[in-house]
């Protein structure tokens, strides 16, 4: 449990990069130094007997998909941004365990 509160916030900056790279918004409008965005090529899901590897393109992608539309659409969130409302509720998480434990 305490690798999982103290192991947070750096996921959560992963998580934050993968939808980043995906993110072809600006690229697709044509702006000022945008750059193409990144290409999924799969997403290996580790268990403890073993691993699963999606190699398909679009399923992995909607794996991420979902994942964005997820945050997007809490209604509690924070601000404006998805990228902060993940670290809000991890933070939020983070302080309630840390309490519970001591």
């Amino acid at each position: 449990m305490q690798k999982l509160i103290t192991s947070a916030e750096k996921e959560t900056q992963k998580a934050i990069d993968i939808i980043q790279r995906l993110d072809e918004k600006s690229w697709m409008r044509g702006d000022k130094g945008a750059k193409k965005p990144s290409e999924l090529l799969h997403i290996n899901f580790a268990f403890n007997d073993g691993t699963v590897k999606i190699e398909h393109a679009w399923l992995a992608k909607e794996f991420v998909e979902h994942f964005k539309r997820y945050y997007a659409d809490l209604h509690y969130k924070i601000g404006n941004s998805i990228w902060q409302n993940i670290l809000i509720d991890l933070r939020i998480i983070s302080k309630s365990n840390s309490s519970n434990i001591n």
